[in-house]
């Protein structure tokens, strides 16, 4: 673990989704539960299916989420880029993790023990209210960012994507 000041590790924080949610004071709590991390180009952070018991906010670099598709292997699903934060199943859930993290660069990231992290967020009610509006921020716009990528995924050659406009009234 790196030992750095907490004024460094703030400023880290405060440009990524944590810094639009967060009061300094609020992220200097949660710099104490936090290592900072590197990984290099092709190295895996986690495995579909496997267990973690961190999140991660990327700080630096990409990292490809990957799912196993029947018959097709391991699918690139998804690049994210800094200020994204992952593995928040090991938050949320049971640290079971729903698809792959593989680095695409050279990667740094800020790791955040689970169980450190919600024994924080359970204490301090303020801190894990915006914690909670801030990873549901990020699901919301994770969600958009798949069904987009399985729109082309799936996406016959046509205007309408192959759906039905069932916007449209009937006559």
């Amino acid at each position: 673990m790196s030992h750095e000041p907490w004024e460094e590790w703030d400023a880290k924080f405060q440009q990524t989704i944590v810094g639009d949610y967060l009061s300094i004071d609020q992220r200097t709590k949660l710099c104490h539960v936090a290592k900072l991390v590197e990984c290099r180009i092709g190295e895996l952070l986690f495995r579909e299916g496997g267990h973690s018991d961190c999140s991660y906010v990327l700080l630096h670099g990409q990292l490809d989420l990957l799912m196993k598709v029947p018959g097709r292997g391991d699918q690139r699903i998804l690049t994210v880029g800094p200020g994204d934060f992952l593995a928040w199943s090991s938050v949320l859930g049971d640290g079971t993790m729903t698809c792959s993290a593989l680095c695409r660069t050279d990667c740094q990231l800020f790791s955040l023990h689970a169980a450190s992290l919600k024994s924080l967020l359970e204490t301090d009610h303020e801190l894990g209210y915006q914690f909670m509006r801030m990873l549901s921020g990020g699901l919301s716009h994770r969600l958009m960012a798949t069904r987009l990528q399985l729109l082309d995924l799936f996406a016959p050659n046509n205007e309408n994507h192959g759906l039905p406009n069932v916007l449209q009234k009937s006559s």
